[in-house]
């Protein structure tokens, strides 16, 4: 029933961050205005929703059983995830977008506290936050489509929708391909934020070029999770290079993502493509 609503608040979040973006690539004078502690109007909209107790919300929905056996529940369980996933994707885009420093703290405020008040409980009696939830949907929606494909569910869509969210948990900046700015591809200057945006790459790293699934990222690059899960996947790499400490450096090298990768500008190189 709240399936719809979900979907709304998504959409309208994700074209106000993009307009957000859109502004300040723009007008300098706006960006000028957030260095100065002015919030943009993505920010009022993402403190709005932190009112709103979206933060464990998103967390309940996120750490939901899927129950595979029912088809008709996993649907609507997969497609309120994927909703709520890109919610999460915008709200943290919001934040690294924002030079005033105002909406990074609330929302982790707002996380930390949905956690202590039992936002959802992770494996093994471990209490899990929006972050770690999102981290793990990744986790267990990318062993179900290795081992069982996608079927009749819509599982490729709740991978982009993950990939989405935990890239912009671990800081990406840039979001749907159309926005960019000189800022999204250079290393970050350090703030009270990088200490969470660091753990939630070495978090990432432990799953997608571990042992036991050291393919996740670079069949994600080729298109094995659908052709939707491409960019996203390229977009959590540049954000797990630029955010993550020096050893997720070496593993994000080792994982075999550089094939795919050189593939890609090799291809757009014959095709023209320069930018």
């Amino acid at each position: 029933r709240s399936l719809g609503l979900l979907q709304v608040i998504s959409s309208v979040v994700a074209k106000t961050w993009r307009r957000s973006r859109q502004n300040q690539a723009e007008d300098d004078s706006i960006s000028m205005a957030d260095k100065d502690g002015s919030p943009s109007q993505a920010v009022d909209l993402l403190l709005s929703l932190l009112d709103s107790a979206s933060a464990p919300l998103m967390a309940r929905i996120v750490s939901t059983k899927i129950e595979y056996h029912v088809q008709s529940k996993a649907v609507g369980t997969i497609l309120l995830k994927v909703a709520a996933c890109e919610i999460v994707a915008s709200m943290f885009g919001i934040v690294r977008d924002d030079a005033s420093g105002i909406a990074g703290g609330r929302l982790y405020i707002a996380i930390d506290d949905a956690a202590v008040g039992g936002g959802g409980y992770g494996g093994r009696g471990q209490r899990q936050d929006l972050t770690t939830g999102c981290i793990s949907l990744l986790q267990s929606t990318s062993v179900h489509m290795q081992r069982y494909g996608g079927g009749d569910l819509p599982l490729p869509e709740l991978s982009r929708a993950c990939l989405l969210a935990v890239g912009s948990i671990c800081g990406a900046a840039i979001f749907g391909g159309k926005v960019f700015k000189a800022s999204d591809f250079s290393i970050p200057v350090e703030d009270e934020l990088t200490s969470r945006r660091r753990d939630a790459c070495v978090a990432v790293c432990a799953f997608m070029m571990g042992r036991d699934s050291s393919a996740a990222l670079p069949s994600m690059l080729v298109g094995s999770y659908g052709e939707e899960s491409v960019l996203p996947a390229l977009r959590l790499a540049l954000a797990l290079v630029q955010n993550g400490p020096m050893n997720v450096h070496a593993q994000v090298g080792q994982s075999g993502i550089l094939i795919p990768i050189t593939d890609i500008l090799k291809n757009a190189l014959i095709k023209g493509e320069r930018y």
